[in-house]
């Protein structure tokens, strides 16, 4: 039996099969050459550069980076992937490393597509300060994620790593996943910054709860709900 075939026959039989998958191709970016395959850019913003950084990286050689060096906000930069919904799944897990330099507001954030092309967005995390007096913030590899709701009637999923204020952000091992219902979708988290070499096995698709115990949190009892 060729593997796409167990697979599948794995999604049907069992529930939890669909949900233990990163929904993410090429989530530690180390497919392509100059571009990341199966990832997009965002709008040109003026004053932003959207790296694939060959000297940077969590894990592997290569991260994706956001800099923007202009004081203002908006518009947004992001860095895009989009996949088919079968209106099935009603909440999603979304979560990457992030390295963070002088950053004032970055995001992990879910778009939802409907069969009108009507769109709505949840933000899974919040990387920096989420208000523009605050300080920026830089911190070594850190794990960010949350759930985000899927709308109902929901066709498409748009992944994007998100950057609004100044600053430098690194993503890498970015992982989307469906939950069941039992965990509730959250309010965006933003993670305790820690290096990646004291987080021993990082999240994964399948378990992205996977953490040490110390100086992390979990909220409501939900080992999905981090930061």
């Amino acid at each position: 039996m060729s593997l796409p075939l167990l697979t599948l026959l794995l999604a049907t039989l069992l529930p939890n099969a669909r949900s233990q998958e990163n929904l993410l191709a090429n989530p530690s970016f180390e497919q392509g050459g100059k571009n990341p395959k199966d990832w997009d850019k965002g709008q040109p913003v003026p004053g932003v550069e959207y790296l694939l950084d060959d000297a940077t990286a969590a894990e592997g050689k290569k991260s994706l980076a956001l800099k923007k060096t202009v004081e203002r906000y908006f518009p947004i930069a992001s860095w895009n992937q989009t996949i088919a919904h079968d209106g099935q799944a009603r909440k999603v897990h979304f979560g990457a490393l992030v390295k963070a330099a002088e950053a004032r507001k970055a995001l992990l954030d879910v778009s939802f597509e409907d069969e009108q092309g009507e769109w709505k967005h949840g933000w899974a995390a919040y990387i920096g300060a989420q208000e523009t007096s605050a300080p920026a913030v830089s911190h070594d590899w850190s794990w960010y994620s949350g759930v985000v709701a899927v709308p109902a009637g929901t066709r498409k999923l748009t992944f994007g790593l998100q950057i609004y204020g100044p600053g430098t952000v690194w993503f890498d091992r970015a992982l989307a996943t469906f939950v069941d219902g039992g965990t509730p979708a959250s309010e965006p988290l933003a993670s305790v910054p820690r290096p990646a070499s004291a987080w021993g096995e990082l999240p994964a698709a399948g378990n992205p709860a996977a953490t040490p115990a110390d100086d992390v949190r979990v909220l409501g009892g939900e080992p999905l709900q981090r930061y």
